[in-house]
């Protein structure tokens, strides 16, 4: 790292990826003090340590030997669990040398020292809170919320004709042929649906959200919500407001329908001399349910507090998934093929009903769907805590000759403009 960069961290100042130590810490517990920091930094979005620079940002330097601090700096990033890989750097500025320690975001979260874990709030270090643990957990690959079985629940809870439903598309042989009781199809189903306590079956996450009979009963985050507002933003009362609760395919389905209710379709006169009309949707249904079933597929549903949520406007439909990009996805790889799901019992048991045609094509379809109604493209809209897909409404064309269009409105009247 170069001086000028240096003096640039310093000119930031303290916040989530920059921390200043005056100097090296003489008592008490130096390697909780020193690892506590280095694990924030791993378990939020990496950063840097600078050792000589007090909270001011005013370089002081760093008095002792310098190699032997790298070597203390090693040695607590090694007893760190799973170990911390970091950079560390002398940089001398106003002729005084300082210590440039680089954590990097890690890979293997989430990290602790001393066996506690610790995130990054601001510029002050914080223990972890269980839900953060649990979603770094998720995020590593190391945890799928989907699998958690549902303890308070049993077999009962699920409806035997969705089961049925779904085996028969799945494999028909197994109950057409064998004659096999469900509650064994479950336990020996390649997914992992079912779980076995002493002589009980006990349905995951995943299994009731695909086949329960009261779905939010075991899990109240598992709904949707929808409103349709008049105008471009929040700041007036919905026209149409509805909640929406069932089995994935359920929640799919009505989300589909408030959007159809809701959504405008433009009828241009093709001649003025004859009653030839072409109806233009607003949206492409197609690309409508992509990403309302994406939304309700790859959701993160360990987030008790959050739905997925449906925003129509005039000039957009704006569908909200609760969880970010999963680990080794990007924006940047929407459409290419790639692809990855935090919930892949789900996705998987979606794709065998037929929910979803190929994993990874999704996006490039909206795409096209859009494009074939003369529609700008879906814009997609990610944060670590959630995803977003806008699809802009439909510019309407003007009929250049007549200068007529009709609308017909949710309500089926007909209105000129």
């Amino acid at each position: 790292m170069t001086v000028d960069e240096v003096r640039e961290l310093i000119a930031r100042g303290e916040g989530p990826t920059i921390e200043f130590k005056r100097e090296w810490p003489q008592r008490g517990d130096v390697t909780a003090e020193i690892g506590s920091e280095l694990v924030a930094f791993a378990n939020t979005q990496g950063g840097y340590l600078l050792i000589g620079v007090d909270d001011d940002g005013l370089v002081v330097g760093v008095a002792g030997d310098l190699r032997k601090l790298e070597e203390r700096l090693m040695g607590i990033c090694r007893i760190c669990s799973p170990p911390i890989a970091l950079t560390v750097e002398r940089v001398t500025l106003e002729g005084r040398s300082i210590l440039v320690v680089h954590v990097p975001e890690g890979k293997d979260k989430p990290y602790r020292v001393r066996d506690i874990c610790y995130v990054r709030v601001g510029s002050t270090v914080q223990h972890a809170t269980r839900e953060e643990e649990r979603w770094m957990f998720q995020e590593s690959g190391e945890l799928l919320f989907e699998r958690t079985p549902l303890w308070e629940a049993d077999c009962k809870d699920l409806d035997a004709d969705k089961i049925r439903r779904y085996f028969q598309k799945r494999s028909p042989e197994a109950i057409v042929n064998a004659g096999r009781p469900l509650r064994e199809l479950l336990e020996q189903a390649d997914l992992p649906l079912v779980v076995r306590r002493d002589d009980q079956l006990v349905p995951t996450v995943a299994a009731m959200l695909l086949f329960g009979r009261r779905p939010q009963y075991f899990l109240p985050q598992a709904f949707i919500s929808a409103a349709r507002f008049p105008g471009l933003d929040l700041d007036v009362t919905a026209i149409d407001r509805d909640t929406f609760r069932g089995t994935v395919d359920e929640l799919i389905e009505q989300g589909v329908a408030f959007v159809r209710r809701n959504m405008r379709t433009a009828s241009i006169l093709e001649d003025a001399k004859l009653p030839r009309r072409t109806d233009i949707p607003e949206y492409p249904l197609r690309a409508v349910r992509e990403a309302i079933t994406n939304a309700c597929i790859h959701r993160d549903y360990s987030r008790w507090s959050q739905d997925v949520v449906i925003r129509m406007f005039d000039d957009r439909l704006e569908v909200f998934s609760p969880g970010g990009l999963v680990r080794g996805i990007t924006l940047q790889d929407l459409g290419t093929g790639k692809y990855a799901t935090r919930n892949p019992t789900l996705a998987e048991a979606m794709r065998e009903m037929g929910w979803i045609e190929r994993f990874g094509t999704g996006i490039r379809m909206m795409r096209r769907e859009m494009e074939a109604l003369g529609s700008a493209p879906p814009i997609f809209a990610v944060d670590e805590h959630s995803f977003t897909v806008t699809l802009p409404a439909r510019e309407l064309e003007i009929w250049r000759n007549e200068g007529r269009r009709r609308f017909r409105t949710p309500s089926g009247q007909n209105q000129l403009s």
